[in-house]
């Protein structure tokens, strides 16, 4: 189970590693689909059409996504936004 479930299922407060894991996540998942599609990372936020100072920030753990955010690079490569926020397989 991902470490969100697990703190939601027991009723624990928000806690910032949780946060921090899921976007170490969003960030590694960006990488491996641009990758597995052959788009330069480089790429992706002028093809999704958001600035590229954000995107870089986002990539960088210094601002986090927006959901708007997500679906536009999601779209981009071609996937459900989801699958941005899925755990990797083992």
């Amino acid at each position: 189970m991902s470490v969100i479930a697990d703190s939601a299922k027991a009723g624990k407060p928000y806690r910032p590693r949780v946060v921090d894991e899921l976007h170490r996540r969003v960030v590694r998942r960006i990488r491996d689909l641009a990758t597995a599609r052959h788009v330069p990372v480089s790429h992706l936020p002028d093809r999704a059409g958001v600035a590229r100072s954000h995107f870089w920030d986002v990539m960088a753990g210094r601002k986090s996504p927006t959901l708007k955010w997500l679906a536009k690079i999601a779209a981009t490569l071609d996937v459900d936004p989801a699958a941005l926020l899925a755990a990797p397989k083992r």
